[in-house]
């Protein structure tokens, strides 16, 4: 099999994860990095055997040797960015968020023409046990859904090792703070699962950003939000009860569930040893409440990273240029400009979700790769 021939524009810690799992992709080959500080991107090149390095994105763009484009730096640059490398005929594949705003996301949408887009918020569908889960949901077993809860709340154990990037808590630079670094995650994660299956209708969130005894811990420009808690009313009287917080004093606890009326999933997002997907449901010997285990299996922490990027290059070999990718980071953002609006105001925000088209056909739904990583990569 030809292998998708990928340029990797930002050469910093995400930017060296693209190019650590072209390494040892099936379907995709860097061949190209590029990055205002080109002395990064040559000692990444030369690193992992890169052929080519660029100072500057639009060249990278302009090499006919390059099939598609991976965009690993800032928010506040994905836009244009994005836009350029699509205006050259190149495939996009774009870190999480998408953007600052749906606005944004919007704006590539149009100017999407036939060229793979995707966005890398969708990192964690592509476990073993993310499809497991997806394929138990769609088998009716759990009955008529009625919550999405996610909580996913850290502690820091000492001070961090060097100043965090600036980027990372700015409004105008990241989109956000902890919505945009992992918010995304956990609403595509489960919404994924669910196959977009749900139909937002209000939108009530706070937001909190870093104070107290940890405010030492970020820059002292951020002003993005550390802590936030989200309540979304959906249609059929499904509910999302979301909540995300680091830098926080409190104990560690993390929760993805997804409740209906016949029984209840737990899941795990993040990648672990001894991993499961459980379902408790009517213990048929009516006895209370049962529980089966429906997945069970390691998952290594680089392998969402490189699921991503083989999902990429697939669809590049596959021609598809579909748009639900774009839909679905849409899906989010929305959800995420809503949450911030709704904090800034004080009041719960309307939304209207009744045609986003998201959702996989069965063929697509089965289409969605997943990985097995026999060795991971050594880490640097």
């Amino acid at each position: 099999m030809n292998k998708s021939r990928i340029g990797v524009v930002g050469c910093g810690v995400i930017g060296s994860f693209h190019v650590r799992s072209s390494v040892q992709s099936a379907y995709a080959d860097a061949v190209a990095v590029a990055d205002v500080n080109e002395a990064s991107a040559q000692a990444l090149a030369d690193k992992h055997g890169v052929a080519k390095v660029y100072g500057d994105a639009q060249k990278l763009f302009a090499d006919p040797d390059v099939d598609g484009v991976v965009l690993a730096l800032p928010a506040n640059l994905r836009r244009r960015l994005a836009l350029a490398a699509l205006q050259a005929g190149k495939h996009v594949l774009i870190e999480k968020p998408a953007a600052l705003n749906d606005d944004e996301v919007q704006q590539i949408m149009a100017a999407q023409n036939g060229q793979v887009v995707m966005c890398c918020q969708n990192r964690y569908e592509f476990t073993p046990s993310a499809r497991a889960a997806a394929r138990h949901v769609a088998s009716g077993a759990l009955g008529k859904l009625r919550l999405v809860r996610v909580r996913g709340v850290t502690s820091p154990m000492k001070p961090p090792p060097a100043q965090p990037p600036v980027w990372r808590l700015r409004r105008d630079l990241n989109g956000g703070g902890i919505m945009a670094n992992w918010g995304c995650y956990d609403l595509h994660y489960m919404l994924s699962v669910l196959n977009w299956s749900v139909t937002p209708q209000t939108v009530m969130a706070q937001m909190w950003p870093i104070g107290g005894p940890f405010a030492d811990y970020a820059d002292p420009s951020s002003d993005a939000e550390t802590h936030l808690l989200m309540f979304v009313r959906c249609a059929d009287e499904v509910v999302i009860s979301f909540e995300r917080a680091e830098l926080l004093a409190t104990p560690p606890s993390k929760a993805w569930e997804i409740i209906g009326e016949n029984g209840t999933l737990v899941l795990e997002m993040t990648p672990g040893n001894e991993k499961q997907v459980v379902f408790y449901r009517r213990d048929p010997g009516n006895q209370g409440v049962t529980s089966d285990v429906i997945w069970s299996g390691e998952e290594d922490g680089f392998m969402p990273h490189q699921g991503t990027l083989d999902a990429f290059a697939l669809a590049i070999q596959r021609n598809d240029g579909s748009p639900k990718p774009l839909r679905q980071a849409s899906f989010v953002q929305r959800l995420t400009d809503a949450a911030y609006q709704s904090s800034e105001t004080g009041q719960t925000v309307t939304v209207d979700f009744t045609d986003h088209g998201a959702a996989l056909s069965p063929d697509e739904f089965e289409q969605v790769p997943t990985v097995a990583l026999a060795e991971p990569p050594a880490t640097d």
